[in-house]
């Protein structure tokens, strides 16, 4: 019993000693951590403003660190400049006169080294230093790309060998900004050697230049201000100008904190080549564009917004330069206004517009060629449209893994019959509402909806009016991340994903005095199922396709001009090692024609790989083989084809920022195509094959 008292006793005190202990310990790290956070580090610079590289600049500090806590350390960016900083009276001071300050916007980092080699952070400054010039941001990208083609061998009689054709681009980017002012450039340069390539062929012919100018834009900017010539876009308005681009020049100012106003003048076809630099060279083609926008609710931004649009544009006979169509002389002026709207925490979004525009095709001698022309009259139509978005539910928990968001949208539009914008691209005489709903359940996402449409508004007993019904729906469903688990998922279980369109398109009647029978009134039904199955791994991909189409044609005497399809397809990827990618494809197609009673029958299957050998080799290449027939008249088709490329990656001079690389290539091609008609005694067959090379020269 005594002994047992005793050893009681020792235990106690070796207990309250191990307490002691482990307190004294706690006491003396918060003590030195005390002691460390004691040393306070300010900036004894301006850190709003921008200084100088080869000024100095002196950290603060309260003391210096004791004997026993360490050194300190000092970083500006990612450089560790701590050796060049040197002891003053009020801290550290950092004299650039060997090495200027690294210009651009850093962080001056402070640590506190221990002498076992802990690095704890004591302070982290903001330094913004000029750049060369005394530019706060200075930077430029230019880029010089020569690319040549040429012919080896093939194996047809008389063709040519050796070099065929050589392009290059010269592609300059720049920005400059000084004391809140920015200025962004730059410049794209076309030339090549064979002069149906040329920009402007197409518009000029063998008198186009070879080096001509593709496009340049050029901004000047200061806050919320901003001035942009060359190559711009300007517009927001659905129906009226809506993201019209050509070379001119638009300006954009604030009205005070909740308004803007932007104004665009642009050469009324998009253009290219060194004249008519401004592209604002002749008045009567021109678009002309200005915009005045508010917020209503400045505190709000985006709550509710008004936005006016006017334009007054005129337009020559001419087409894009890389267009060839017959046009005629155009005038147009018009207005709009827009008005959004966003409520209830974003829930609810609404965007709504009107615009009117007086459309006119004045006399064009060019187009009359000396004949009487009736008069084309003046038109002045209107454009509407709502677009409506209504958050049913947002993240409502069902589960603690699958929330469910649900989203109700409407749309309405309708655009005047003879309606038309030289600014913006818009189908007239047309009428169209939709309603869609938008569902998700974890990762689980759908929708359906709705839409009819139709034209002839005005209701013109001559003209055929068409009606179009719409519906559908899409389902996606991952089912390897429903499985659970901690790591939210199932490997080897597929993405689901199903769509189905149907869409029924008619005439509403026989027009008057149209000679129309009836079986001319289209009336069809088309019905879409797409399907597929996509499995993911590391290192491998699997995905199965399935698509079938319906076309009904329910007109008299069309009843059985009907088709079907049918398609199955696999692909398969697969990396069995980093240097080396595989994939193969299969696919089937059935197509019948009930009219005919004919049924086609297409397969289709091909391999690819690529190939890293090194950093600077990769090889590619592929082949596939085609079959096709057709019953009961017999048609038979084939087809092979293969390629084998060797591309070569080599930085001849310089490093990643500025210097020369190369891109060299060696490409074999062969096809081999064969098709036969026994019904008609037709055969033909192709066979032909080519080696090519060319490079590329980048100087950047």
């Amino acid at each position: 019993m005594v002994i047992r008292r005793a050893t009681a006793r020792r235990s106690s005190r070796r207990t309250k000693t191990k307490i002691v202990v482990i307190w004294l310990a706690i006491l003396g790290m918060r003590a030195g951590a005390a002691l460390a956070q004691e040393i306070s580090v300010a900036a004894g610079y301006d850190v709003a403003a921008w200084l100088r590289r080869d000024e100095p600049i002196e950290l603060e500090l309260d003391r210096q660190p004791a004997a026993g806590e360490g050194r300190l350390a000092v970083l500006v960016g990612t450089a560790d400049l701590t050796d060049l900083f040197r002891t003053s009276e009020r801290g550290l001071i950092y004299r650039p006169d060997l090495l200027p300050l690294p210009a651009g916007e850093r962080e001056v980092e402070v640590y506190l080294v221990s002498p076992q080699g802990e690095w704890r952070e004591v302070a982290r400054l903001p330094l913004r230093v000029l750049q060369r010039g005394g530019f706060e941001q200075s930077e430029s990208t230019p880029r010089l790309d020569l690319q040549s083609l040429a012919l080896f061998d093939r194996d047809l009689e008389g063709g040519e060998t050796g070099f065929r054709d050589a392009t290059g681009q010269l592609d300059f980017r720049g920005a400059v900004a000084r004391r809140g002012w920015g200025v962004r450039g730059g410049l794209n340069v076309v030339g090549v050697t064979e002069i149906s390539q040329a920009l402007r062929f197409g518009e000029r012919g063998d008198a186009a230049p070879k080096a001509d100018l593709s496009s340049y834009t050029l901004s000047l900017e200061r806050g919320r201000r901003r001035f942009e010539l060359g190559h711009v876009t300007f517009g927001a308005s659905r129906h009226l100008i809506q993201g019209f681009g050509s070379r001119g020049a638009t300006v954009s100012l604030p009205l005070g904190s909740a308004g803007e106003f932007g104004f665009g003048a642009m050469s009324g076809t998009s253009i290219v080549g060194w004249d008519n630099i401004l592209g604002l060279a002749e008045n009567d083609h021109q678009v002309l564009a200005g915009r005045l926008g508010f917020e209503l609710l400045p505190g709000r931004p985006g709550a509710v917004r008004f936005e006016g649009t006017l334009l007054d544009g005129t337009l020559l006979p001419r087409s894009d330069f890389t267009q060839a169509e017959v046009t005629d002389r155009e005038e147009n002026r018009g207005w709009s206004l827009l008005l959004s709207t966003r409520a209830w925490a974003d829930r609810f979004r609404a965007e709504g517009g009107y615009g009117e525009s007086a459309y006119h095709n004045p006399f064009d001698p060019l187009l009359a060629q000396g004949d009487a022309l009736v008069p084309v009259e003046e038109e002045t139509r209107g454009a509407r449209y709502l677009d409506l978005a209504l958050d049913l539910l947002r993240n409502r928990a069902v589960t603690d893994r699958l929330p469910l968001s649900l989203t109700l949208g409407y749309r309405h539009e309708r655009v005047d019959p003879l309606y038309r914008s030289v600014a913006s691209f818009v189908q007239a005489d047309v009428e169209s509402d939709g309603v869609d709903l938008t569902a998700s359940l974890g990762p689980v996402s759908a929708q359906v909806g709705w839409s009819d449409a139709e034209d002839n508004l005005d209701d013109i007993p001559s003209i055929l009016k068409t009606k179009t019904r719409r519906r559908g729906g899409n389902l996606a469903i991952p089912l390897g991340q429903l499985g659970g688990g901690d790591d939210g998922g199932r490997r080897g279980l597929p993405l689901l994903t199903y769509a189905v369109d149907r869409t029924h398109q008619f005439g509403a009647g026989i027009p008057v005095d149209s000679g129309f029978s009836a079986s001319h009134v289209p009336d069809q039904v088309s019905l879409n199922h797409a399907g597929g199955l996509e499995w993911q791994g590391n290192r491998w991909r699997l995905g199965y396709r399935l698509g079938q189409s319906d076309q009904d044609n329910r007109q008299p005497g069309r009843e059985r001009a009907d088709f079907t399809n049918l398609i199955h397809g696999i692909a398969l990827g697969h990396a069995p090692h980093r240097r080396l990618d595989l994939n193969f494809d299969l696919s089937s197609e059935k197509a019948s024609n009930q009219e005919l009673d004919e049924m086609a029958r297409t397969e289709r299957y091909g391999v690819g790989f690529v190939l890293r050998v090194t950093e600077w080799l990769t090889l590619t290449g592929g082949a596939s083989r085609t079959e096709g027939e057709t019953e009961p008249v017999a048609r038979e088709s084939e087809a092979t084809i293969a390629d084998l490329q060797a591309a070569f990656r080599l930085r001849l001079v310089g490093g990643e920022r500025h210097g020369i690389a190369a891109q060299p290539y060696v490409r074999y091609a062969y096809q081999d195509t064969a098709s036969r008609d026994l019904q008609f005694g037709f055969a033909s067959d192709v066979d032909s094959w080519s080696i090519n090379s060319g490079i590329s020269l980048s100087f950047y």
